[in-house]
């Protein structure tokens, strides 16, 4: 399988990329039957957008390469982006190199305000999952998400209510189960954003952590009236064709086809990593022991609907950055949301109620 990649370098990540880029090529190309693409946002080696095309699927015409490349430079000419500053960036990199164990090169920074043309294969770009069926669930997934993310640009240039929304459609779609834990009375997608916000928390020195905990407990508690507002709309709103009627659909139909893949031991609670990377109990923190192990000692087995669960989780949040939602503020909707579904249990079932037919 044959691949291309655009590397469109920008520092910025707004409303005229997707007026002028995006949604254009998206409306061309879909004219013609192709929709095999996906739209990513990275830092590595700079900021920059990645176009990545499928180019042995059905439906590409000829010169549409041209026509992408004359879309990216006439965009690139009439709309500068903030200038980088090359060594502020690289000490960035660097950073999130280690952070992310990324194995790039931290020194190197692409001109801002370029495009690139790449050749790949299925191959290199499944070189990080334990197999090419795994990569190709998530390029599948990213070119629907693609078509959401876009959209929500062409009607807005803030996007964290939708954001919020997503998160809580994308926790609604797992099938809650009892708990015998007294503070939470099911288990739930929720659990997801309260762990994922707990393992970062766990990682910032003591002060930091009582900085954030101060900080978002101040945001939430400003944010409350609007949280149950979002919350309220959702059950309406996710029935049409608008952005959250597509959304709850996207949502219901990767749980689905991602529980086929789990039952199939494509993919497993590890995934992409190998099951054999599962750290010995007696190398780990307490702290992580009473995450991952049972007391018995033997590691905890999750259930199909959690790898399931787990792979579209992840996948949607590495399409955050292109809705311009930063870290911190993805840690904060973490935490905020899994709050607010155990202060308020009934509107979060109404939504549950409302998912489309096939969702939990």
């Amino acid at each position: 399988m044959s691949f291309l990649q655009l590397r469109v370098n920008c520092a910025d990540n707004s409303a005229p990329f997707y007026r002028s880029v995006a949604a254009p090529l998206q409306s061309a190309l879909a004219r013609q039957g192709y929709t095999r693409w996906t739209l990513a946002r990275g830092w590595q080696h700079g900021p920059h957008f990645l176009l990545t095309f499928d180019t042995a699927a059905p439906g590409l015409h000829a010169g549409w390469l041209d026509e992408a490349q004359a879309l990216v430079r006439e965009f690139l000419a009439t709309h500068p982006s903030t200038p980088v500053d090359a060594v502020r960036y690289r000490a960035l990199q660097a950073r999130l190199n280690d952070v992310e164990a990324a194995g790039i090169d931290p020194e190197l920074v692409a001109p801002n305000d370029t495009l690139s043309v790449h050749p790949t294969d299925a191959a290199r770009l499944a070189a990080k999952y334990e197999s090419t069926a795994q990569w190709q669930s998530v390029f599948d997934t990213e070119a629907r998400l693609r078509e959401l993310v876009i959209g929500r640009w062409l009607e807005a240039e803030r996007h964290e209510q939708f954001v919020a929304q997503m998160m809580v459609l994308l926790a609604c779609v797992y099938p809650p189960v009892p708990s015998d834990d007294p503070a939470r009375p099911e288990y739930d997608g929720f659990l997801s954003f309260h762990s994922n916000f707990v393992f970062w928390r766990h990682s910032l020195p003591a002060h930091q952590r009582e900085q954030i905990d101060a900080r978002f407990d101040t945001d939430y508690a400003a944010m409350l009236d609007d949280y149950r507002g979002w919350l309220a709309e959702l059950p309406d709103a996710m029935t049409g064709q608008a952005a959250l009627g597509q959304t709850a659909r996207f949502m219901t139909e990767r749980f689905a086809a991602f529980l086929a893949l789990a039952g199939g031991d494509v993919i497993h609670a590890r995934s992409p990593f190998a099951r054999q990377q599962t750290a010995q109990r007696s190398s780990v923190s307490d702290f992580h022991k009473a995450f991952f192990y049972n007391a018995d000692g033997s590691a905890y087995q999750f259930s199909k609907d959690f790898c399931a669960y787990r792979w579209l989780l992840n996948i949607v949040y590495k399409a955050l950055p292109l809705l311009n939602i930063a870290p911190l503020r993805r840690q904060q909707f973490n935490q905020a949301l899994d709050r607010l579904h155990l202060a308020f249990p009934d509107d979060i079932s109404a939504i549950r109620a409302a998912l489309p037919t096939g969702a939990a």
